[in-house]
């Protein structure tokens, strides 16, 4: 008797969340579909039984961690489909899913169709990224707002704490963006050091005016 097939939906949004899964199970009846609110509840499953997963769809904004640090860490332990289904659907966020071990990501605003196109695609073993969101070298000159203004901010030596007041954004969100930033911009020590000599050594200089 074959090996039933597991697949986890993780997204902080527990509607979302079990809509997910409810789609994912009509396209796979033969997969059994498991839903998880939290980084935290995510973990616990993935580490009980590692070896009977055959598919992850995540989204990045969890209530208690990074999704792209938990991508990362799912990543080096696991060899299987990463899709990342998220709301934050810009060029920066799809290269840092991207880089942090992701297969294939996805806009929540895409169609039931694209979903399935997409699950069959990382199935197949194959890549899915938008042709849309151009992935490829990003400068900082090609940034979000939000992100550019984070980095300025950055380079000007602000804290995560002074970042997020001054940009009215929680902490968690702040730890997203500057995860990204390390990410696009191929920072392997994950410091703000080595972040700020890759950015200047591209030539780019913050405003010395107010950046917001």
């Amino acid at each position: 008797m074959p090996t039933k097939k597991h697949a986890l939906v993780v997204d902080g949004h527990p509607l979302v969340c079990d809509a997910l899964c409810s789609v994912v199970a009509s396209f796979y009846p033969d997969y059994t579909i498991h839903g998880a609110y939290t980084a935290r509840q995510a973990r616990e499953h993935l580490t009980t039984s590692p070896n009977r997963w055959a598919m992850l769809l995540f989204d990045l904004n969890l209530p208690d961690e990074d999704g792209i640090e938990l991508i990362r860490e799912v990543r080096s332990h696991l060899d299987i489909p990463i899709m990342v289904i998220t709301g934050r659907d810009d060029p920066i966020t799809a290269q840092a899913s991207k880089l942090s071990g992701a297969t294939g990501f996805l806009s929540k605003g895409s169609t039931t169709d694209e979903l399935r196109d997409a699950l069959s695609t990382v199935l197949a073993g194959q890549a899915y990224f938008s042709k849309s969101l151009a992935l490829g070298a990003i400068s900082p000159a090609e940034l979000t707002q939000r992100h550019k203004q984070v980095l300025d901010l950055i380079l000007h030596g602000r804290s995560n704490k002074s970042i997020a007041s001054e940009l009215f954004l929680s902490d968690g969100t702040v730890r997203n963006l500057v995860s990204a930033l390390f990410d696009v911009f191929d920072v392997s020590a994950r410091t703000r050091a080595a972040l700020i000599a890759k950015v200047t050594a591209t030539g780019y200089r913050p405003p010395q005016n107010k950046i917001i």
